[in-house]
């Protein structure tokens, strides 16, 4: 069986189109520390498994300052 990826895809398309936006004005360098990001990512996982689109959204939402532009 295929599963739905559109949710997930749209979720990083959306989030792309943002971060284009926005290219020029971030910082090139991390605005967190190693510590702060690991505390951000560093989470149990639900058994249940989640919808795509929110595990795009959440790896944003918390790499956000953590990676090199």
């Amino acid at each position: 069986m295929r599963k739905d990826f559109r949710g997930a895809l749209e979720a990083a398309f959306r989030h792309a189109l943002e971060y284009l936006k926005q290219v020029d004005d971030r910082p090139v360098g991390p605005t967190v520390t190693v510590e702060e990001l690991r505390r951000r990512v560093c989470k149990e996982l639900d058994a249940q498994g989640m919808d795509g689109a929110k595990v795009i959204d959440e790896l944003v939402r918390d790499s956000d300052g953590g990676l090199d532009d």
